[in-house]
This record gives structure tokens, sequence and C-alpha cells, in this order.
């Protein structure tokens, strides 16, 4: 029976919330609240960024999701940038990964949003044999990006095994302090790229985490 009030939360049945998704967050409607062994939980719709349409829905402990009111504000239009930035991003990948497989001689795949952690979902997955790369994309933002955008890549990770590298791509300048952090941690990068144009520089990026050359044995 679905419990339509979860007091520690205040959220009920049709309420506007914010998920975490990836290293950020999307629109939903809570469609359930009940209890579990582990405390509350919600189930959430998620709405298509660029349509507003309901699409999948996930299940969440009630202390991850926000109410709409709660989450960070965002400018009209702000989801429909970066939807569109990221359909661009699959697209670099479609063009960039044959390539990347025939100079590693590994079959490099890629998948979009998938459920690789309980609760949260990066935007990308590249593998290359035993490699795996999380890729973020963070954009139409109008602002750089700050080392809070690598601290949060890093605590993703920690969750994963060692094998797992992070890439960041942006079309942001990156802070110094962003910078720094990234030299301090080899099993993170970042790159900006904004185009087709820039496609030499997504591929300097992802090459050598998908090849191993970032010092990291695969556990077992």
């Amino acid at each position: 029976m679905v419990n339509s009030d979860l007091p520690s939360q205040g959220l009920q049945v049709g309420d506007q919330v914010r998920v975490p998704w990836g290293l950020d967050t999307v629109d939903g409607v809570v469609e359930e609240v009940y209890e579990a062994g582990a405390g509350p939980r919600v189930v959430i719709r998620i709405l298509d960024p660029e349509s507003g349409e309901k699409t999948e829905t996930v299940a969440l402990p009630a202390e991850a999701v926000a109410g709409a009111a709660e989450g960070e504000p965002r400018s009209p239009g702000a989801w429909l940038t970066e939807a569109r930035y990221r359909n661009s991003l699959a697209e670099a990948l479609q063009r960039l990964l044959p390539t990347l497989s025939e100079e590693g001689n590994l079959r490099a795949q890629a998948w979009a949003e998938p459920r690789i952690h309980p609760d949260r979902r990066p935007d990308f997955l590249v593998r290359a044999g035993p490699r795996t790369v999380v890729i973020e994309a963070k954009a139409g933002r109008g602002k750089n990006l700050t080392a809070e955008a690598v601290h949060q890549l890093r605590a993703f990770l920690a969750s994963l095994p060692r094998y797992v590298s992070g890439l960041l791509v942006t079309d942001a300048k990156l802070t110094s302090q962003a910078q720094a952090l990234l030299r301090e941690n080899p099993q993170l990068d970042a790159v900006q790229w904004r185009s087709a144009r820039d496609d030499h520089r997504l591929a300097d990026a992802l090459g050598p985490l998908l090849h191993g050359n970032i010092g990291q044995e695969q556990e077992d």
C-alpha cells in the first residue's frame, strides 16, 4: 500500500523533487512512498529534461531526495542546454571509440546513463578490455569548472573498483584549484570539449584512461 506521507522528509505522492543522477540532479515526481528495512524509500518518475514528460522510475532512500524548492535554482533552458551537450558528447564518443579501439587493440564500448551504483548513474560509461571510465558532462552553467566537481567525481569513484577511472568533460574552463586537484589524482582527468573540433582533445584525455596508462592495476 502506498504511504502518501513521510514525516521525515515531508514528501507526498505527486510532489516535484530533485533526484541524484550521476554527479548532478534531475527533476522528478514522487509516485510512491514506503517503508523498507533500511528506512523510508520513495519511487520517483523521472522527467525528461527536454520535453518535461515522464520517463523511467527509480527507487531511492528518502534522504537522497530533495524537494524541488530545495534544489539548486536553474535558469530557463538550463536543462535543454545540458541535454543537448550530452547528446553531442554521445555522438562524439561514437566517432572516437572505433579509433581508440584500433589504437589499443581493444574493443571500446559506451553506455549512456548506466546503472552502476544503487542510487546514482554517471552520464556515460566507457569500457575497453579491463578498463572502465566514468564520464560526467558539465555544460551550460555560465561559470568555470571548480574543484567541487572534481571532489564529487572522486567521491563517486571511491565506491567503485580501483580500475574505474573518471573523466569530466566540460565546455567551461577549469579553475586553478580544479587543475591542481586533478594533478593529485591520476585516476581522474578533465577536458574542455565544445564541438567536433575538440574531438582530438577528448581522444587525448580518454585514450590513456582506457589503455591503462595511469599506473593502476585491476582488482579481482
